[in-house]
């Protein structure tokens, strides 16, 4: 578990950022969502990557042992129900809050239409993605080509002498 003081911490570099992009006419699109890789998973196997980009059909959870949860947000998961889910990409990073043991990063919100019976509604669906810190996790910040140059190629854990 984090010390408050590096959740405080956290959260003012993302505020900073934020201000930053604001300031520099940045808007802050969500293009994906990623997991880091246990060696356990298939996907580790399948992409030879610590991290590979998760997708609508993605079923990957993270958590403790009696309280994992979906890293793909339900809302957006295919299903049979929702066969053509909205894109994540219509989201974008909008606030950010913090508690004593995670960051918790508004997406903004989506306006659907719905047509029920002839009268139309606005329905107004917001998300929120809660990270809960491991201990001593750090905010790291890459631009897109650092992470698709480096980060995302990443195939082993470092070891540390």
């Amino acid at each position: 578990m984090p010390e408050l003081r590096e959740c405080i911490a956290h959260y003012l570099i993302l505020c900073r950022f934020l201000r930053h992009c604001a300031a520099n006419g940045i808007e802050l699109h969500l293009i994906g969502l990623w997991a880091d890789a246990t060696l356990k998973e298939p996907e580790f196997k399948k992409f030879n990557s610590m991290v590979y980009n998760l997708d609508a059909k993605s079923k990957v959870k993270r958590g403790s042992n009696n309280a994992q949860t979906s890293l793909w947000p339900d809302m957006w998961k295919e299903s049979k129900k929702i066969p053509h889910p909205p894109s994540i990409t219509m989201l974008k990073l909008a606030k950010v809050t913090y508690t004593h043991r995670a960051i918790i990063l508004q997406l903004g919100a989506l306006v659907f239409q719905v047509c029920v019976h002839f009268v139309l509604y606005r329905v107004l669906i917001s998300l929120m993605i809660k990270l809960a810190y491991l201990t001593h996790t750090s905010v790291q910040i890459f631009t897109r080509e650092i992470w698709e140059e480096t980060v995302q190629l990443t195939h082993q854990k470092v070891k540390y002498y």
